[in-house]
């Protein structure tokens, strides 16, 4: 008799900001989900409204949230649509602890983040969440330059 858990499709967790700069990071992870048959968790991490000064007032509407729900959910559409078992987490916080989190209680076996660093010479600390995210999290990370 076989464990329930080894019946369990893998998991590929990837750490979402909008739609252009998640692009190559979940057009990676796909072509992972569809040669390992594995599930996609899409997490995107709304900012803590306490923590980002100006912006505040606009995290604390209900505006980046439904944007955010009606993203995800046409990516998770799409993704169906190509045979590509997806959900997505829609959280709040510091986004590299989140993502960090979410990948050990998810049970990732790899993370897939875009980087924003574009250097000639990539530097790891020029992208905060990034250099957390390797710094921290006990699963592979596999980085994506936008």
């Amino acid at each position: 008799m076989t464990n329930s858990q080894d019946q369990e499709s893998p998991k590929l967790l990837v750490a979402v900001a909008d739609k252009e700069s998640s692009r190559k990071a979940i057009q990676a992870a796909t072509n992972f989900a569809r040669a390992l048959n594995a599930e996609l968790v899409l997490v995107n991490v709304l900012g803590d409204a306490h923590q980002v000064g100006v912006v505040a007032e606009l995290i604390e509407t209900d505006q980046p949230v439904v944007e955010a729900k009606a993203w995800l959910k046409e990516t998770i559409d799409s993704l169906a649509e190509m045979g590509v078992t997806s959900s997505f987490l829609l959280l709040r916080g510091e986004v590299g602890a989140v993502i960090v989190r979410e990948a050990i209680e998810q049970g990732a076996q790899v993370v897939f983040l875009s980087t924003t660093v574009k250097h000639e010479r990539f530097e790891i600390e020029h992208d905060p969440i990034a250099h957390y995210v390797v710094e921290h999290c006990p699963i592979d990370v596999y980085l994506v330059r936008q």
